[in-house]
């Protein structure tokens, strides 16, 4: 079973990043053309961000990616999915409000923010019943 969840996009998120895309062409436009050649690649980072994020999830590993940021957890190590938090620190694959906290092994977690978080875990539970959902 290979099943890739897009992540969840954010509006919010959206006119954040073009609301402080156009200032800064605006400003190295008008004043400082340096300015652009330092901010376009992080703002381009964060646009990266934004819509290069998924998940895979086969039979026995979840792959994460979201712009440069990857890796893997063997679905095994999961001992619990932690639904419908926020998180703005830590370890995060994604940008948005609303997601799952997938803690494995001992003290390992990663925030993740899938379009549809109830078919993620419940496809999750289907490869590892073992794995506690909380709130």
């Amino acid at each position: 079973m290979d099943k890739i969840f897009p992540s969840k996009r954010s509006v919010t998120l959206l006119v954040i990043m073009i609301g402080l895309f156009i200032p800064v062409v605006v400003l190295g436009i008008l004043n400082r053309p340096f300015l652009l050649i330092v901010l376009f690649p992080l703002l381009g980072g964060l646009f990266r961000l934004y819509y290069d994020t998924h998940y895979k999830l086969t039979d026995n590993v979840l792959f994460y990616k979201s712009a440069f940021f990857k890796g893997e957890i063997p679905i095994k190590e999961i001992r619990e999915v932690v639904k419908g938090r926020t998180r703005f620190i830590g370890n995060m694959a994604g940008m948005g409000p609303k997601g799952l906290i997938i803690k494995y092994n001992k003290y390992d977690d990663l925030y993740i923010i899938p379009e549809d978080n109830e078919a993620f875990v419940s496809d999750l539970l289907n490869i590892n019943d073992r794995i506690i959902v909380s709130s």
